[in-house]
């Protein structure tokens, strides 16, 4: 199966399929109740990303892009992490019991990854540390930014455009080919969460995208994509996370208690709308991708331009909410507690 026909095929499945789990969601009274951490005000069925998921995994078992290790760790770490997501959506799982089950699918996954790594222990020990600690941290980033319409279809589209740039131009068809999958899948979910909500990704949804993107980052690194190029889709999630976590953690609160306050949050509550603050967070995405993408060059001077222009494009996203209340109030307050 080639690269846009699985592209095509998982949207047509998720479009054909969510409606069916919208269904199903009602039927089973599978809803998001709004919390401290909601930017919606009534309730909403979750686990809407369960049709998408399974579009994706059947495209992604027939497509012969992607054989081998490769397919079997994407798999592994989206199914594996979609299950958990899946249970946690139907009844709500202990922090303990969840973060377990995660690091479980993530080593497991990168098994897979290190299949035929051939490097001294000491390193070997240190990869596989590494890689399943990311795969890990990146599906509660993707979980966590997942609370405003169409932000994480906007996210999945400009990771796989970058994805399949970097795969034509680096020779690495899988990743191509696996990118435009879950590009598909997540655009065929989109008409039911964009524009004029009906569901949301729920955990079983976000879990899967995000374990899917982490273990393509893998497969990206291992087969010498430059690091920055493969990360830069994924530097607004990251960055938003990080920075509102460490923001908590210095202000001594409870960082893992539901909140308001990472940067698309603040946002909302400053009036925009959700469609123009996904807009904001998807054009950062894009902008850093594209300056990140200059690394495929030859030029060393490229490529560190790009990097610089990329950082200084997450630093102005990250900046917004403090810009805006400046403008509003005259005076700069970063610091200023958003409630709940």
């Amino acid at each position: 199966m080639g690269t846009l026909a699985g592209g095509a095929l998982a949207f047509l499945l998720s479009l054909l399929l969510t409606p069916g789990v919208l269904l199903l969601l009602r039927r089973r009274q599978i809803f998001d109740l709004p919390s401290e951490r909601s930017s919606h005000e009534s309730p909403m069925p979750r686990g809407g990303g369960l049709g998408l998921a399974v579009a994706a995994v059947v495209v992604l078992g027939l497509s012969g892009k992607l054989v081998g290790a490769p397919r079997g760790a994407v798999l592994t770490a989206a199914v594996g992490m979609a299950v958990i997501g899946l249970t946690d959506d139907a009844r709500t799982l202990e922090a303990l019991p969840r973060f377990i089950a995660q690091v479980v699918v993530a080593s497991v996954t990168v098994l897979w990854l290190l299949d035929d790594l051939r490097v001294p222990a000491p390193w070997s020990i240190l990869v596989w540390v590494g890689s399943a600690s990311w795969i890990v941290a990146f599906v509660n980033v993707f979980n966590f930014m997942d609370g405003i319409n169409g932000i994480s279809v906007a996210q999945v589209i400009v990771a796989g455009a970058t994805w399949v740039v970097i795969g034509q131009t680096q020779n690495l068809a899988g990743l191509s080919g696996a990118a435009l999958v879950m590009v598909g899948a997540a655009v065929g979910f989109a008409p039911f969460n964009a524009y004029r909500p009906r569901m949301f990704l729920g955990d079983v949804g976000s879990y899967f995208l995000g374990g899917g993107q982490a273990a393509l980052v893998v497969i990206g690194l291992r087969a010498g994509a430059p690091p920055e190029a493969m990360l830069a889709p994924l530097c607004v999630y990251v960055a938003d996370t990080t920075t509102t976590l460490f923001s908590r953690v210095r202000r001594h609160q409870e960082w893992y208690r539901p909140h308001r306050e990472h940067v698309y949050q603040r946002l909302v509550q400053a009036g925009w709308t959700h469609a123009r603050t996904s807009l904001t967070a998807g054009s950062t995405m894009a902008a850093c991708s594209a300056f990140a993408l200059l690394s495929l060059t030859p030029s060393l001077l490229l490529r560190i331009a790009g990097d610089g222009l990329a950082a200084a494009t997450v630093l102005s996203y990250l900046a917004t909410p403090a810009v805006l209340t400046r403008r509003r109030t005259g005076t700069w307050r970063p610091d200023t507690e958003v409630s709940g």
